[in-house]
């Protein structure tokens, strides 16, 4: 077998965030780097697109969405795939115990928001906190 014609299929990743630009940001920074991300800006957004993507490997969900916590989308998942996907939790919310039942509704990574402002611009960064069980 020669590994260096092999196709690795491309991991198509969906975004429910609901700050517009950072949604852009991910979406558009995950397309250049190789992977095929859509997008989505709130759950009933979600339900509409994922209709169409149904074969998603990977989400990455704000759970302060403005319609439903994100939560829903996660227990939505986990009830009806299983394990088949990879979820990882993007949030302002850093308190332990949101970080706690974000992992224990069924996601793999809670990632908490930071914004921070440098020279009147702000900057966000992340912090992870996964589950490795």
């Amino acid at each position: 077998m020669n590994l260096e014609n092999m196709e690795i299929p491309q991991q198509k990743i969906g975004v429910i965030e609901d700050d517009q630009d950072l949604l852009e940001t991910i979406v558009d920074y995950l397309n250049i780097k190789g992977y095929s991300a859509w997008k989505a800006d709130s759950t009933e957004s979600f339900y509409k697109e994922f209709l169409s993507h149904n074969n998603t490997d990977v989400f990455i969900v704000d759970i302060g969405l403005k319609d439903e916590s994100g939560l829903e989308i996660i227990k939505y998942l986990r009830g009806h795939y299983g394990m088949q996907h990879i979820i990882i939790i993007i949030s302002g919310y850093g308190e332990l115990n949101h970080r706690l039942n974000g992992l224990k509704t069924g996601a793999d990574c809670y990632m908490v928001k930071i914004s921070i402002k440098v020279s009147n611009a702000p900057v966000n960064f992340w912090t992870p906190n996964c589950n490795h069980s």
